[in-house]
């Protein structure tokens, strides 16, 4: 492609990354709603718990069926709330807006009161008629936080609220309110920090839990044109409006007493005592029901999350500039890919590398961090980018093969030079000589399993063990050469290069050992044989590329470091061993791994003996095995065989140290 093309090329996809950012910037719909719904798949990767300390006290079916069609009788209501006061703090999510006889309001009052620790619930909306007395108003205002910055808070503003009667309203601690907004696409996803209503600001009802049970106040700090909430000096990121993205669990994780059992005289009251308790309705027919990214659920579970986000500090950050990198970093890769990466083959292979890579990355650093990476805009950047790149190639194309063909049609043949054009990798037959570490592991017994179980178990056997060892391997930045039989064959360092490579594949062993475990439970399951394997690794230069004709060829190691490591692996069956590996691999390795010296090995073809090592699970029992083993083995260097078969037995007997016995038969 000619410089002015490349230039057109690049000018456009600036023009496009600017459509993206714009998009990103102003939440443009549908983007936007596609944009949320496509990021909710991170809740599906919380592996967090809520805070043991916060409790939902659900108004449920049981309860229902129990006490009646909700709302019930105050004065009923009243008698049933006097276990609550064992709580640290009692938000009611509910509003008694309506008197109704004077005796059972008054008697819910003073139940209230009597908690001396309730919160109560209020609701702000736009179109209410109600219109309060000045005291109404002055019981209201003690909830409120100080009259900051209201003509340019961020918070959403509210014309009228719909408040608990005086009697209990006056009763509670704090007053907070319920309310809350949904997204584009009618889910809530966000809580609210507070609302603006009356030129003060009113903190939702998570917020005075919070304020009441850890005796602290809110701040908003205002800089430049952003807002910081600070609160029991932690910051709370929200967003233009002054919601905080809640950062949901798994629904089975929350915890919910049924109202009906706390009412009962012998309620166990540790359920409760000093705990943050919510007190709200779940029962569908009642209506306080809230679509969410994890389904509908009660509404009082939006508090619920919040409280316990904040009091365990996983609450849901934002960093805007880093977000705008990403965006533009990917939107450019697809760009530098397709000057860097000839082959169309290896681009897709790549472009869908990254697209896994953002996926994962948004999600780790979700999981780990907390910190909140729209993705969809990232990948929507990189993909139109990519798209925009490989239709302009593809356009371009034909001029280049033009070019092709008049630079080169003296030295090619037509259909060779044809085959260059469309599948130029075709000619790439060959290798490099490079460092690589090779991994062998191989099922024990595998013939006599062979022999024991019907065609088909052998082959559901391979599949279980096949898979997740695999698995690993990719994941330890190895690379699967091949399957031989019941062996796995793979080799670190290449294609690409692969920091500390021995490490990598000594890990892979270890947790091939620990994934072992999961796979025998799987067979015992289904009445299959369980298995046992032995890994063997080695560190040398060999030959590595494609490999094989010119009709067909695989990309695969060969070299006599290649046959070392597959030797290595017949020691495990030996030494009765699961991992050995060579002393090439050991000089690697740092000092995190328990390793013991095994032996002088003969290796067929070398005319040295090799030193080999037991790489063992770092367990209690296994490094006193070590420390036994080496001990004796020491005494056999000096020559004190008597002194070292002694130790050997004892190691032998103490911890049934199998090698131990080897040793013993072969030398001693």
């Amino acid at each position: 492609m000619n410089y002015s093309k490349n230039s057109i090329r690049i000018i456009l996809s600036a023009f496009l990354i600017g459509i993206i950012l714009l998009l990103w910037q102003y939440k443009v719909e549908p983007f936007h709603h596609f944009s949320l719904q496509f990021n909710d798949i991170k809740y599906a990767f919380n592996d967090k718990k809520p805070n043991e300390n916060v409790v939902f006290v659900a108004i449920d079916e049981k309860s229902v069926t129990q006490f009646g069609r909700w709302p019930w009788d105050r004065e009923s209501l009243a008698h049933k709330l006097e276990n609550l006061k064992h709580a640290k703090a009692v938000a009611f999510d509910m509003v008694f807006s309506e008197p109704t006889k004077l005796q059972k309001d008054i008697s819910l009052a003073n139940s209230i009161e009597d908690l001396d620790n309730a919160i109560c619930g209020m609701f702000l909306r736009n179109d209410s008629t109600k219109i309060f007395t000045q005291e109404s108003e002055d019981i209201l205002k003690e909830s409120a936080l100080n009259r900051i910055f209201v003509e340019k808070l961020p918070f959403m503003q509210f014309k009228s609220a719909e408040v608990n009667i005086m009697d209990i309203s006056s009763r509670c601690v704090f007053n907070g309110v319920f309310s809350t907004v949904s997204d584009s696409d009618s889910l809530f996803r966000r809580y609210p920090v507070g609302f603006l209503y009356n030129s003060y600001v009113y903190p939702s009802l998570g917020i005075q839990l919070l304020r009441y049970t850890l005796n602290k106040d809110i701040t908003i700090e205002q800089k430049k044109e952003d807002y910081t909430v600070l609160f029991n000096e932690k910051n709370i990121d929200i967003d233009s409006t002054g919601f905080v993205k809640l950062n949901y669990y798994h629904l089975k994780e929350y915890k919910a007493i049924s109202f009906q059992e706390l009412a009962k005289d012998d309620f166990d009251i540790s359920r409760i005592k000093d705990k943050i308790v919510i007190l709200g309705i779940s029962e569908a027919g009642i209506s306080d029901i809230r679509a969410t990214p994890l389904g509908q659920i009660p509404g009082p579970l939006l508090h619920y999350t919040f409280i316990s986000n904040f009091l365990d500090d996983i609450l849901i950050t934002y960093n805007y500039n880093l977000e705008l990198a990403l965006i533009i970093f990917f939107s450019i890769i697809p760009i530098v890919l397709s000057n860097i990466v000839k082959t169309l083959n290896y681009r897709i292979i790549v472009y869908a590398g990254i697209i896994v890579f953002i996926m994962v990355f948004s999600i780790y650093v979700y999981r780990e961090f907390n910190l909140w990476l729209d993705m969809f805009y990232i990948i929507l950047g990189y993909t139109c980018l990519l798209i925009f790149n490989g239709v302009f190639i593809f356009k371009t194309k034909d001029l280049e093969a033009k070019f092709i063909k008049g630079a080169f049609s003296n030295y090619l043949s037509n259909k060779l030079l044809d085959d260059v054009i469309l599948n130029p990798e075709k000619l790439k037959l060959g290798g490099e000589k490079k460092e690589v570490t090779i991994l062998f592991s191989d099922i024990r017994g595998f013939t006599n399993l062979s022999e024991q179980v019907s065609s088909e178990d052998l082959i559901k056997i391979l599949g279980l063990y096949f898979t997740p060892m695999t698995k690993i391997v990719l994941k330890q930045s190895g690379t699967l050469d091949k399957y031989i039989g019941d062996a796995i064959m793979a080799f670190y360092n290449a294609p690409i290069d692969v920091p500390k490579h021995q490490q990598c594949a000594v890990d892979t062993a270890l947790k091939m050992m620990n994934e072992l475990t999961n796979v025998n439970k799987k067979l015992r399951t289904l009445k299959l044989p369980e298995i046992d394997f032995g890994v063997g690794i080695n560190t040398g230069d060999a030959i590595v590329g494609n490999i094989g004709s010119e009709e067909r060829f695989d990309y695969s190691v060969v070299g006599d470091s290649v046959n070392v490591a597959s030797r290595i692996e017949g020691m495990c069956k030996i030494y009765k061993a699961h991992i050995i590996i060579s002393e090439y691999t050991k000089k690697a390795l740092d000092d995190s791994y328990l390793i013991r010296e095994i032996d002088f090995a003969p290796i067929r073809g070398k005319k040295e003996n090799l030193k080999i090592f037991e790489v063992m699970q770092d367990t209690p029992d296994n490094n006193k095995i070590k420390s036994s083993y080496e001990e004796a083995l020491e005494y056999f260097r000096k020559g004190d065989k008597e002194k070292a078969k002694k130790l050997f037995e004892i190691c032998l007997e103490k911890y049934k140290d199998e090698t131990s016995q080897v040793f013993i038969e072969k030398y001693l």
